[in-house]
């Protein structure tokens, strides 16, 4: 086989121990890489019926077929396991050098077992593993574990995906961060805290073998030149944040809780504005000509100095949703959030659900009392200071963080199950996910795809956004068409086929 090393790395965390799984070239062309040979991957291993938190949950890595390659856009791989927010598989894909580390050691794939007696971290060196005693990392962020694996093992190459406090403290929403990118959205991180897992890091040194390297250096050119063309413009420019003022103009820009699509100052909270008043520098990831993640700072206030990448879904959720004007409140949010491993769109959506549950006297500031906070916070849209304060409590599981820390789903049955509230009504998730950042009663079809999607409501399972937007169907009517159009285009995201499914 090329491309591939046909072995699959098993960890057990009981035991300490390992083994190493051969697979068929028959088996390598039905699931590819990434996310479908990591899904496939827990399919095989998990206990049916088991709790997210438990031992029989594995946590699956698998790599793209191309990271390590020439080919742009390729250095990714899959993260897989039972979520704790939706009781489905859940799985997530990240990028960057992480993967490439992982190919370069000649694992395709990599599925930990069991749960550990002490806080470890895994050092893969090659075909090597070693458990390593993670007591000094813990409460250390993301980023910070980063580093710190890297001075102990006197090793800058090395590359680590991590959890942060947030993991640690269980947060259900909490992720895995590698190389400042993250395996978002399911919940990955607490599942990592649940096997007592801080890190898994890598160092690779081997080459990888392709077929024909002539004709795939070709190639990986003319997709290269392709990328820096005119459809990508507006990400190579402003990043994916472009989309703020294109979804407010069509009224589909989450605002105050997803009550309204039109956000009066999304000027103030655009990728143009933030691209002229707070931008740093633009970074890509590993194998990527694109380049579309904005490194921004925020330069005034009472958060001046912090900084981090932000993307169009995680600044819809910590701004226009939260009925916040103030970039500089919005990137401490993230900041929060990214080096905290919290999902920023989970954790911004279940502070707008507070928000909106405050403003209707189902929270009160008395909810919002504890130590660090002995008068309660006034959690209303647009108040930034408490916004960021609420975030902080998430992560540290103080106060009322617990609850919030649970998602929008149950900490709604919470409240309405103490209060006789009906909270859950604005407790904006489906299956337990938070929504992604289209105001999706202007978009029927993608509506649809939201509510059967697998992973939850998520835009990178499905794509029936597109003829919504595009304007193939009528986006604001139903009609018998949609199912077929749903799942077409959930497909089509899937297979990454050449031509559009309608």
């Amino acid at each position: 086989m090329f491309g591939y090393s046909g072995k699959i790395l098993h960890i057990d965390l009981i035991e300490q121990k390992t083994w190493v799984e051969g697979k068929t070239e028959d088996w390598y062309k039905i699931w590819i890489g990434g996310v479908s040979m990591a899904t496939r991957l827990c399919w095989e291993n998990i206990t049916p019926g088991c709790d997210p938190y438990s031992p029989e949950n594995p946590v699956c890595f698998a790599n793209g077929i191309f990271a390590g390659t020439p080919v742009p856009v390729g250095g990714k791989y899959g993260l897989a396991s039972k979520s704790p927010m939706t009781g489905f598989i859940g799985d997530s894909l990240s990028g960057s050098w992480f993967s490439i580390a992982l190919k370069r050691a000649s694992w395709d794939g990599v599925v930990i077992h069991g749960t550990s007696e002490e806080w470890v971290y895994l050092f893969i060196d090659d075909e090597r593993v070693e458990f390593r005693d993670a007591s000094k990392l813990m409460g250390l962020g993301t980023f910070a574990t980063e580093e710190a694996i890297r001075d102990e093992l006197a090793d800058d190459q090395v590359r680590s995906a991590t959890i942060g406090p947030a993991g640690e403290n269980m947060v259900r929403f909490a992720n895995v961060t590698n190389d400042g990118r993250q395996a978002g959205r399911t919940g990955h991180g607490s599942v990592w805290a649940s096997k007592k897992l801080k890190a898994v890091s890598v160092r690779g040194t081997k080459g990888i073998t392709v077929a024909d390297p002539e004709t795939l250096n070709k190639l990986s050119f003319d997709i290269t030149k392709a990328a820096q063309g005119p459809h990508t413009s507006k990400y190579r420019l402003l990043g994916t944040v472009t989309n703020v003022l294109n979804m407010n103009k069509l009224g589909l820009l989450p605002t105050r809780n997803y009550q309204e699509g039109v956000f009066e100052d999304a000027e103030k909270v655009s990728g143009e504005y933030l691209h002229e008043h707070h931008h740093v520098k633009t970074i890509a990831c590993a194998q990527c000509p694109i380049a579309c993640e904005q490194m921004s700072m925020a330069k005034t206030g009472p958060w001046d100095g912090a900084m981090t990448g932000i993307e169009y879904e995680c600044l819809f959720a910590n701004s226009s949703n939260l009925g916040i004007n103030d970039l500089n409140a919005s990137i401490r949010l993230i900041e929060v959030a990214d080096h905290g491993g919290m999902d920023a769109m989970s954790m911004g959506i279940t502070i707008s659900w507070a928000m909106e549950s405050f403003e209707k006297g189902v929270l009160t500031k008395e909810d919002f009392k504890c130590e660090k906070y002995p008068d309660g916070l006034e959690l209303t849209f647009g108040n930034g200071m408490a916004a960021v304060a609420t975030a902080e409590m998430i992560r540290d599981q103080i106060g009322i963080g617990k609850l919030l820390s649970q998602g929008t789903k149950r900490a709604s049955e919470k409240i309405d199950e103490e209060r006789g509230t009906k909270s859950y009504q604005w407790a904006m998730n489906s299956k337990g996910l938070e929504t992604a950042g289209y105001e999706a009663r202007g978009l029927k079809t993608f509506s649809l795809g939201s509510a059967v999607g697998t992973r939850g409501p998520c835009h990178n399972r499905t794509a029936s956004y597109d003829p919504d937007i595009k304007g193939v169907v009528d986006r604001f009517t139903v009609d018998d068409t949609r199912g077929e159009l749903a799942r077409s285009t959930e497909e089509y995201a899937a297979e990454d086929k050449r031509t559009q499914p309608y």
